[in-house]
């Protein structure tokens, strides 16, 4: 299928400017930590880079994967949407087995 010249330059302009947020997401992310660490507390701290990687989650799902609500009349989000429930899955089954076999193995150590 032929791109015409008009659809490959808004493309490249989507990729620049998801270039462009993840950039400033991830240098917000490391001067935050880098240079504010000392005058936040690790609550704050921990709440700001949440906030930058969920956007940076965003951004890379719009602009990179081209994941829209209206594409493919929402097969893509629902695709997503069974990827997350998987790695839930795996992840949280993974935690709860590792945590189970720690309680149950591990005897109390005296203190």
């Amino acid at each position: 299928m032929m791109i015409d010249q008009s659809q490959a330059k808004k493309e490249l302009l989507d990729y620049l400017i998801g270039y462009g947020f993840s950039i400033a997401l991830s240098l917000i992310a490391f001067g935050v930590v880098v240079y504010l660490k000392d005058y936040l507390s690790i609550g704050v701290l921990a709440s700001i880079l949440a906030l930058c990687a969920l956007v940076q989650i965003v951004v890379q799902f719009v602009y990179f994967l081209h994941i829209r609500k209206s594409d493919n009349d929402g097969w893509n989000l629902a695709a997503l949407f069974f990827t997350g429930i998987i790695l839930l899955m795996i992840v949280g089954g993974s935690g709860w087995v590792m945590f189970y076999l720690h309680m149950n193995m591990m005897p109390e150590l005296p203190l």
